[in-house]
Parts: structure tokens; C-alpha cells; sequence
């Protein structure tokens, strides 16, 4: 489930109007995996003929039920930062360029570096895995961790 908050403690994007001057509210976008409504700036919501929530700036993702501690159980790599993960709307596609991971997390785990993921996120929804335990930064509050069984890694480099 993915909500749109105006106010999130220690935010610096957080802010009771938008840059229009239009009012903002919590706004439930996606629930239990169902799109909920559609959200915008007034302006775009007028074009698309649905109600306008403004331009909520901070972003709050429910999280899923399994400890973090277990999810890397099952990881043979984790990812501790990505120069940029993008993702192709109509698609799905996504692909991201590795910066730092481990290799083993948490059983003697081996930094590796370079390499990249790739896959179709709308294939492999269905089996990510949000952990327990929440993270919060900037505009964002929700699952510290995320598990995708089947994403195509190439390239990574680190110790044997």
C-alpha cells in the first residue's frame, strides 16, 4: 500500500499547500496491491477529469510482514546502494548500475562493486518481499528492505 503524506516528522519537503496554494491531505494511492485513485497537481488532474489532490510531496509504503533478518537469509546479494534504479512505466522494465553490495550478507559478508540488475518488475511483483522494519529519508517512509527472487545480475566484481 502506497500513500501520499503532506507531513512526515523531520520532512523537509513537508508542507500543509502546494506550490498552487491548494490545500493537501494524506492521499491513499495504492491499497492492498489495488490502485486506489489517481493523484496530480490540479492542473494535470483537470486535463485527466478526476478529483485533484495537489502535489503531495512525501511518499509513506506500508510495510510487509518478514523480519529484514530473514529476507537476507534467502539474499545471495544484497544491494547497499545503486547509482540510479530506473524503471520504465508502460513496461515495467527496470535496470539499475550497482555501487556498493554484499555478497553473503550477514554470514561473513564480501563487499563487491560495478555490475548491474535488470528485469521487469510487473514479472517478479508477485514474489518482492517488504520487510518489517521501516527506514525513513528525506520524503520517504517504508520498508528498510526489499527481496527480488528473480532480477538478472551481470557484471559484479569483488573478492572470490
Amino acid at each position: 500500500s502506497i500513500s501520499l503524506e503532506p507531513h512526515l516528522p523531520n520532512s523537509a519537503a513537508s508542507a500543509p499547500w502546494d506550490d498552487d496554494g491548494f490545500a493537501l491531505s494524506p492521499v491513499a494511492i495504492v491499497e492492498d496491491g489495488t490502485l486506489h485513485r489517481l493523484w496530480g497537481p490540479q492542473r494535470f488532474c483537470y486535463y485527466l477529469g478526476v478529483p485533484p489532490t495537489g502535489n503531495v510531496p512525501n511518499v509513506s509504503v506500508r510495510p510487509g510482514v518478514k523480519p529484514l533478518a530473514e529476507l537476507r537469509e534467502r539474499a545471495a546479494l544484497e544491494v547497499a546502494a545503486f547509482s540510479d534504479f530506473q524503471v520504465e512505466p508502460v513496461t515495467g522494465d527496470c535496470g539499475a548500475e550497482i555501487r556498493l553490495a554484499y555478497r553473503q550478507p550477514g554470514r561473513g559478508a564480501q563487499p563487491v562493486t560495478g555490475g548491474s540488475v535488470s528485469g521487469n518488475l510487473r514479472e517478479v511483483q508477485g514474489e518482492m518481499y517488504l520487510s518489517r522494519e521501516l527506514q525513513r529519508g528525506g520524503a520517504f517512509l517504508g520498508p528498510e528492505g526489499i527481496l527480488f527472487p528473480r532480477l538478472s545480475l551481470s557484471g559484479v566484481e569483488g573478492p572470490g
